[in-house]
């Protein structure tokens, strides 16, 4: 019996849910899923420029974990690009160091310490109570939420 997966850390949420073409019927096709931890690992080795070994390490995971997840999420982003598919990004076992939050009325976002998420009621720009939690955002099917907040 294969042993539980750990859940991968990651610095922050996509500023984006996902991708479309824009010159096709938008659910022609089925979505491609990419899920956060695939997110991070992309991020970490193509916009940060990391080496593997560094990349596994921000994440708390193995290297050979993390190759397996890069060549995943390269192999998503290919067939959504070869053919024509939208991509939405959620899912995954991940845990973050902060809550990140989103008014639904000024569209500001915000972070906070975990801490702070349980006692978070209010936009600090408009002070509006309409704020979402963007981790619930994307987090969808995720196993490991308590770990988070």
């Amino acid at each position: 019996m294969p042993r539980k997966r750990m859940c991968r850390k990651m610095a922050g949420l996509p500023e984006v849910k996902g991708f479309r073409p824009f010159d096709r019927e938008p659910f022609r096709l089925p979505p491609v899923i990419i899920t956060l931890d695939q997110f991070e690992a992309i991020r970490l080795a193509d916009y940060e420029k990391l080496n593997q070994e560094e990349a596994a390490v921000k994440m708390g995971i193995s290297r050979p974990t993390f190759t397996r997840l890069y060549e995943e999420a390269r192999n998503r982003l290919a067939e959504a690009l070869i053919e024509g598919k939208s991509f939405i990004i959620e899912g995954g076992e991940v845990s973050f160091s902060s809550v990140s939050f989103r008014c639904s009325d000024c569209k500001h976002s915000f972070q906070t310490s975990k801490e702070e998420a349980e006692t978070t009621t209010a936009c600090p720009k408009c002070k509006s109570t309409q704020i979402v939690s963007m981790n619930d955002f994307f987090l969808k099917g995720c196993q490991c939420r308590k770990n988070w907040y």
